[in-house]
C-alpha cells in the first residue's frame, strides 16, 4: 500500500504535536496499537509516513478481545496491512471469559489490551506504545468523568504521554481523520458495537454529543482545552502534594505527623491518597478520603482490603490500631536551673531556687512553687492506673483519669504526661491540677513545658 507524496494538514499537525510534547525521540522505537478500526488505521498511515522525518521504527500490535465473531478476520486485516508496510506484527488474544467474569467487561479488556502491549514494547524494545486516542475521545472521557464525579485528576483526561503510552493524535479533530481517510484511500474496518448504546461511551457520542454541539459548535475544543488547563494545574498540585508527603509522612512508622492537619483541605485529600495507595496499593474513594479527614482521636476508618486509617494525634495508616508507647520511667528531679528531657515523653522540666528562676510568665510553660524541704523525695513519672489526686476540700480523691477526660485530653497524650511526686502523694498535673503550698522564704519552683517537636516522633 504506496504512501503518497502530498502531505495532508494532519500529517503537519501531528508532526508539531509530536515535536512540542516530545513524544517520541530519534532512534525511538514504537509500538503502533492498531485494531483495524478508521482512527488506528490512520495514524499507522500517519506515523509511518512521520517515520522517515523523524528517525524512529515501527511495530504493529493487535488485540483480538475475542468478544465478537468479526474479531479474526480484524486480525488477519491488520496482518495483512502490516505485511503490506513491511513491519513487524506481533497479535495477542485475551481469554474472553476471564474478561466477562465480574466487574465491568469493557474495564476488564482494556486492563488486558495494555498488559499485552506493555508486554510487547519489552520483547521488541520499544521506548513508547502509540495509541490512537483524539480530540473527541478526549471530550467524551472528560464528560464521562464528570458524570461519575471527579476532581482536577479526573477532569485532566488523557495526557499526550502517559507511562509511555503517547497519542500522537490527540489534538485532531475527528472531521481531519475522515479527511485524511478519503484523502489516501486508507482501509480499515467497522466495529459494529460501537453503535451500541448500551456502552457510555457510544451513548455519549452518539446521543448526547450531538445535543451538546448544537449549543455549542466548538464543544470539542472547549473540552479538550478544559482537560488541558486541568492536566497543567493538577501537575502542579502534583508537586505540593509530593513535597507534603515529603515532610510530613513517616514511612517506618506509616503515619502523617499532626502537622498535616494545617494543610489546605485539596492537599490533605492528595496527601492522603497518595500515602494511602504507597502502603496499600489500593485506591481511596473520594467519600472514603473524606471520611478519614474528618476522624477524631481515637476513630478510625476501615478502607479497602482490611486497611485502616487510624486517627490518634497523628493519621495512621495499616492493620491494627496502634499501640499506645508505654512509659515505665522514674524522674528523680534535677534542681540546677537547666532544662532536662523528660525520658521522650514529648515533656522537659527545670527546677531552680524560687527566686532564681522567677520572671515573666511564659504562656507554654505551667509551674508549681513547693516548700525546699521536699527537694529529696520529688521525682517524675507517667500515669498509672488508679492514680488520684487529692481534691481542695481535703475530703475526697478524684482520679487522674477523670481529670484528663474533663479536660478533653486525647489517650495518646495522656500516656506522656508527667506526673510530679513528693514521696508517695502526688502533688502536680502540669496544666491541670496542683498542690497549693502555704509561702516559705526557702521555696522551689519547678517548671514544665511541652517540646517542640511531636511526642509522636519520638
Amino acid at each position: 500500500m504506496p504512501l503518497m507524496n502530498n502531505k495532508h494538514a494532519l500529517y503537519y499537525q501531528t508532526r508539531k504535536w509530536i515535536l512540542a510534547h516530545k513524544l517520541i525521540q530519534p532512534g525511538f522505537s514504537v509500538v503502533a496499537a492498531v485494531s483495524a478500526g478508521r482512527d488506528s488505521c490512520v495514524m499507522l498511515h500517519v506515523l509511518i509516513d512521520l517515520s522517515k522525518e523523524l528517525n524512529y521504527s515501527l511495530v504493529v500490535a493487535h488485540f483480538d478481545h475475542q468478544l465478537r465473531k468479526e474479531s479474526l478476520a480484524e486480525q488477519q486485516f491488520v496482518q495483512k496491512l502490516a505485511l503490506d508496510y513491511g513491519l513487524p506484527f506481533y497479535a495477542g488474544c485475551a481469554d474472553p471469559n476471564s474478561i466477562k467474569k465480574g466487574g465491568n467487561v469493557e474495564d476488564a479488556a482494556r486492563h488486558a489490551r495494555y498488559a499485552f502491549l506493555r508486554k510487547i514494547a519489552r520483547q521488541s524494545g520499544a521506548a513508547k506504545i502509540a495509541v490512537a486516542h483524539h480530540a473527541q475521545d478526549q471530550a467524551e472521557t472528560v464528560l464521562m468523568h464528570l458524570l461519575r464525579g471527579c476532581g482536577l485528576e479526573g477532569l485532566s483526561a488523557m495526557a499526550a504521554d502517559e507511562n509511555n503510552i503517547i497519542r500522537p493524535l490527540l489534538s485532531a479533530m475527528p472531521q481531519q481523520l475522515e479527511s485524511y481517510c478519503r484523502a489516501y484511500d486508507v482501509a480499515f474496518c467497522v466495529d459494529e458495537s460501537n453503535m451500541d448504546t448500551r456502552y457510555l461511551r457510544n451513548h455519549l457520542r452518539l446521543d448526547i454529543l450531538p445535543q451538546l454541539l448544537q449549543i455549542n459548535p466548538h464543544l470539542l475544543q472547549a473540552l479538550t482545552g478544559t482537560a488541558d488547563i486541568c492536566r497543567e494545574e493538577n501537575s502542579l498540585l502534583t508537586e505540593y502534594t509530593q513535597a507534603a508527603v515529603a515532610k510530613f509522612w513517616q514511612k517506618d512508622r506509616r503515619f502523617l505527623d499532626k502537622g498535616f492537619f494545617a494543610l489546605a483541605p485539596a492537599l490533605q485529600r492528595r496527601v492522603v491518597r497518595q500515602v494511602f495507595y504507597q502502603v496499600s496499593s489500593e485506591e481511596l474513594s473520594f467519600t472514603q478520603t473524606e471520611a478519614a479527614l474528618a476522624l477524631k482521636e481515637e476513630q478510625s476508618l476501615s478502607c479497602p482490603k482490611g486497611w485502616l486509617i487510624y486517627r490518634r494525634g497523628a493519621l495512621y495508616v495499616g492493620r491494627e490500631q496502634p499501640a499506645l508507647p508505654q512509659f515505665e520511667e522514674i524522674i528523680k528531679l534535677r534542681v540546677d536551673g537547666a532544662w532536662h528531657d523528660l525520658a521522650g515523653w514529648g515533656w522537659e522540666y527545670l527546677a531552680d531556687d524560687l527566686t532564681a528562676c522567677s520572671g515573666p510568665e511564659n504562656k507554654e510553660e505551667y509551674h508549681i512553687v513547693v516548700p525546699g524541704e521536699t527537694i529529696g523525695r520529688l521525682y517524675f513519672r507517667t500515669r498509672r492506673e488508679g492514680d488520684a489526686v487529692i481534691t481542695f476540700t481535703q475530703e475526697k480523691r478524684r482520679k487522674v483519669k477523670e481529670i484528663f477526660i474533663a479536660a478533653k485530653i486525647p489517650p495518646y497524650l495522656r500516656v506522656g504526661w508527667p506526673l510530679l511526686f513528693a514521696a508517695q502523694e502526688m502533688i502536680w498535673l502540669p496544666g491541670l491540677y496542683k498542690r497549693h503550698y502555704e509561702k516559705k522564704e526557702a521555696a522551689l519552683m519547678v517548671k514544665a513545658r511541652r517540646k517542640k517537636e511531636s511526642l509522636l516522633k519520638n
